[in-house]
């Protein structure tokens, strides 16, 4: 199984990705990030997570956030690099959902962010 997922950030700032090991990237993700754009604008919290089968709805959700909160402010799919030098040809499209969104319980966010707690001894990036 496969997931897309969006982190609220640091700065108003948020970060898209996809995985099909949840539980390592948020790992990563919080405790030891890579993604330049994460170094800068350490994640906060995990804003959703769905269960997807492809990569598809890592765009969708990236146009989605950048719509809502300035394409400025949100890296994901192919926009990942640290500096964005004009708006993506692709947010000026019109997308649409095909089918709703199977967002993860949060039964299951909850489990994770135990787990990360238990580990690090705190619920907050490096």
């Amino acid at each position: 199984m496969a997931y897309c997922y969006a982190l609220k950030c640091a700065d108003d700032c948020y970060y898209v990705g996809f995985t099909r090991d949840l539980e390592m990237r948020m790992f990563t993700h919080f405790l030891a990030p890579a993604v330049k754009w994460l170094l800068l604008h350490p994640p906060r919290e995990i804003l959703y997570v769905i269960r997807c089968s492809d990569e598809s709805t890592e765009r969708h959700e990236t146009l989605l956030l950048m719509e809502q909160h300035g394409w400025q402010h949100v890296r994901g799919y192919r926009w990942v690099r640290q500096t964005l030098k004009k708006r993506p040809r692709d947010l000026a499209r019109f997308f649409a959902d095909e089918d709703p969104p199977q967002y993860v319980s949060d039964a299951l966010l909850n489990e994770i962010k135990r787990r990360i707690e238990a580990w690090s001894g705190e619920w907050s990036p490096i």
